[in-house]
């Protein structure tokens, strides 16, 4: 800033005598390391805030809309399927010919509603993972369009992904079928109405979207694990988010490494049937965890019923 020479007579000009009036220069001071390392720390605790804050409200709409969903769950079940008046078609086919894997259908005519109604096939991976098989074709649907698995379908659903179950795997059978993998962990507890649907790679069709008959299942798993429980952040770890069906419940969280080695345990109750249990990337010893991926066993005991499970979790 310009600095402030002595008042000058009012016989005088200004600047007519002395030297002239320089601009002062003020730099900042330069960070040390240990200040620049808090700064970061600060930023990466911010972010961390924020983050766990979107999370928390993520986890409440995800276990508000399900149990939204399920409270019609009777009502559906118990409506009479809709008559198809005519099948759709595919390139001049009916689209159950088209659709039908004649390895495993043989002579049979399956109709569309047949084909797409869901039917379970044991893998011993239940309850958290549970597996669906239809006949058909895997090879012909990759060109023709994709299967969906809908939870507690409304009526007149605008197919906008509310009913999307959590998580799921289309992959192909040995036998050429296909095969839905659904996860369940991110379900709530109690029963539910599932449908397979398919969507078509046309979309001028008035006939896009086709849904399968409802199929009614129990969800046993005592924990509804929120979709973000899935990952972590190498920068500031893990939160597994999960809800209870009962306000009190307590908890052990077993943490493994991808090979099965045993890391870290976490134990925790709840009051308000929510389970919130941060992991900051260290294990029993303190050591830093540095791998991709790692494995989760949740043992959840609920006193007032006498419940209690153990789940392979996210």
């Amino acid at each position: 800033m310009p600095r402030q020479g002595p008042a000058a007579s009012r016989y005088e000009r200004p600047g007519r005598f002395g030297a002239p009036q320089d601009t002062d220069l003020v730099w900042p001071h330069p960070a040390s390391t240990a200040e620049i390392e808090i700064f970061h720390q600060e930023q990466k605790k911010a972010q961390a805030e924020i983050a766990d804050r979107d999370e928390d409200l993520q986890a409440e709409e995800q276990w508000h809309s399900t149990a939204r969903r399920q409270a019609g769950v009777e009502k559906l079940l118990a409506a009479k399927p809709e008559f198809r008046s005519t099948e759709p078609t595919f390139r001049g086919r009916p689209l159950s010919e088209a659709l039908r894997n004649e390895n495993t259908a043989g002579t049979n005519k399956l109709t569309l509603d047949e084909l797409l109604t869901l039917k379970q096939v044991a893998t011993g991976e239940e309850p958290e993972t549970v597996a669906f098989e239809a006949p058909v074709s895997h090879d012909v649907l990759t060109n023709l369009g994709n299967l969906q698995l809908y939870i507690d379908l409304r009526a007149h659903e605008d197919f906008d992904g509310d009913c999307d179950v959590g998580h799921f795997e289309l992959r192909r059978a040995t036998n050429g079928n296909c095969r839905l993998v659904w996860s369940t962990l991110y379900e709530s507890h109690g029963k539910h109405a599932l449908q397979m649907g398919l969507e078509l790679n046309e979309p001028d069709r008035d006939d896009q979207f086709i849904v399968g008959p409802p199929t009614p299942f129990v969800v046993s798993n005592l924990c509804q694990f929120s979709l973000s429980s899935a990952y972590f952040n190498p920068e500031w770890g893990a939160t597994l988010r999960a809800k209870v069906p009962e306000p009190k419940g307590t908890y052990t969280i077993e943490i493994t490494s991808p090979t099965g080695d045993h890391l870290k345990t976490i134990t925790g109750s709840t009051s308000n049937g929510v389970i919130k249990a941060h992991w900051d990337l260290t294990d029993d010893h303190g050591r830093q965890c540095t791998n991709d991926a790692y494995g989760t066993l949740v043992r959840v005991t609920l006193p007032d019923s006498g419940r209690s499970q153990t789940l392979k979790g996210p």
